[in-house]
């Protein structure tokens, strides 16, 4: 790479976020494969400078300039580095040396922004660690490059990303755009408080917690019917469940929440880069007199936002917008499993810390043949493990009731878990102070019951309500 080429406006979003992060690893974009069998270590080095040519973004670092942020070339060279490791690959120390280099900082101002690991152990086994910033990849990039690695399928790309990051800049248009969506978002509560997750024990914890959610194969197949009856995405339907959860918890009627959208195009598909937006959708939850209707609109609004995609979230959201959206919802598809030239077969590994999310809450998902599985990353300092854990059980029971009932109101829609629900019951004749050690907070119960009947009166001293 001879020359200097700007940053994205996405990518210098992120740019700033990754500098105003605690966590230095927060951007990194990370994964493993197990490889079970002969791996020729020389034809992999081969594969891997001839990654670096194709791709030469790779191999920079980030400077700045007078208008703002480049890439140029970075002080060294990325290199493969392989080492032998005399332990079972199965074996607790080995998983801790896995994740040390996952979590191994890089600096964007140094480079590279690549790091690829070889371990080797007994036996014909071996882990390979791909491990690049966000500022570079997406998650399909970095399985591009792993098979590339692995494979030796060295698809050449059709364009490059610095081609498609030239056109991406802020037109006159872009910023008019940008401009309705500010008045728009002006109105709604952009950062809501997280009090209801974060015990104050927690708020100097950092790093990241991880928690799954699943949708059953009976459950989530009954949202794929219903999803099209409504002519609606399946992705919707949680993304306005997990919307309706959120806004209860943090006492927000109309909450933002963020999804990621790929702007890739068919001619990047053999592209290493970053192609993500991250977008703001509203979500009302003081309009739908209907879940159907709940639904249609926030998959109307989802839809708007991701035709808004090629704006950066910086130029859309007003002013003291913050950090952006406290929860982000990300679609994402299982890496596959993949053989070498010499036959070995690579698996990708799920069993590893992801480390910090980039937001208080991130929920992936992803659709399985079993159902939906979502894997919730969040924030510690602001998101405890009981209140992440009780998110997806929110979650789940709140899909759970849309598909029950589409005629509902959503109002009406509890997002106790029924296994709180049943404790609750059997506690019924107890003192109320019984239910102060519940999973579900008072205030939150408060809450539930106000939203099943808003016209009745909480409080009255005898002559007013």
């Amino acid at each position: 790479m001879a020359q200097t080429v700007p940053l994205t406006p996405s990518q210098s979003d992120l740019y700033l976020a990754d500098r105003a992060a605690d966590d230095p690893t927060t951007y990194h974009v990370a994964l493993v494969y197990r490889v079970e069998g002969t791996l020729d270590e020389t034809a992999l080095r081969a594969r891997f400078q001839r990654l670096l040519t194709a791709h030469p973004m790779l191999a920079t670092r980030v400077v700045e300039g007078g208008e703002g942020w480049f890439f140029a070339p970075a002080e060294r060279t990325p290199a493969l580095h392989a080492s032998a490791v005399p332990l079972d690959a199965d074996s607790s120390p080995a998983a801790r040396r896995v994740r040390q280099e996952c979590r191994r900082p890089m600096d964007p101002a140094r480079g590279p922004l690549l790091r690829v690991v070889l371990l080797r152990y007994p036996n014909h086994r071996a882990d390979l660690i791909v491990v690049a910033h966000h500022l570079v990849v997406d998650e399909p990039s970095a399985a591009l490059m792993a098979r590339w690695l692995l494979t030796g399928d060295e698809a050449e790309p059709a364009q490059t990303f610095a081609d498609w990051g030239a056109s991406t800049a802020v037109t006159p248009e872009r910023a008019e755009r940008a401009a309705a969506l500010r008045d728009e978002f002006a109105a709604a509560d952009l950062a809501p408080a997280l009090d209801w997750a974060a015990p104050a024990a927690d708020l100097n914890e950092v790093g990241g917690g991880i928690d799954e959610l699943q949708l059953d194969g009976n459950l989530w197949g009954r949202v794929r019917t219903l999803a099209a009856e409504l002519r609606i995405t399946p992705y919707s339907f949680v993304v306005a469940a997990a919307g309706l959860v959120f806004g209860r918890n943090t006492r927000t009627a109309r909450p933002v929440l963020g999804a990621t959208v790929s702007r890739r195009t068919p001619r990047h598909a053999a592209t290493v880069g970053y192609f993500n937006s991250t977008v703001p959708i509203p979500v009302h939850l003081d309009e739908q007199p209907t879940i159907a209707d709940f639904l249609r609109q926030t998959h109307a609004r989802s839809m708007r936002a991701y035709r808004d995609a090629d704006l950066p979230l910086s130029v859309v959201l007003p002013q003291g917008g913050g950090e952006g959206p406290r929860l982000v919802v990300v679609p994402t598809s299982p890496l596959p499993e993949l053989t070498t030239g010499e036959g070995a077969r690579c698996v990708p590994r799920a069993d590893l810390d992801l480390g910090t999310a980039q937001f208080p809450l991130a929920l992936y998902l992803r659709e399985e043949p079993e159902g939906l599985h979502g894997l919730l990353r969040y924030q510690r300092g602001k998101i405890s493990a009981s209140a992440a854990e009780l998110f997806c059980r929110q979650v789940e029971t709140v899909v759970a009731a849309f598909a029950a009932d589409l005629d509902a109101a959503p109002a009406q829609v509890s997002t106790v878990p029924s296994a709180d629900l049943a404790r609750l019951a059997e506690r019924a004749g107890e003192a109320p102070a019984a239910l102060v050690d519940q999973d579900v907070s008072i205030p939150q119960l408060f809450a539930q019951q106000a939203a099943l009947d808003p016209g009745r009166v909480a409080v009255t001293d005898g002559a007013s309500a």
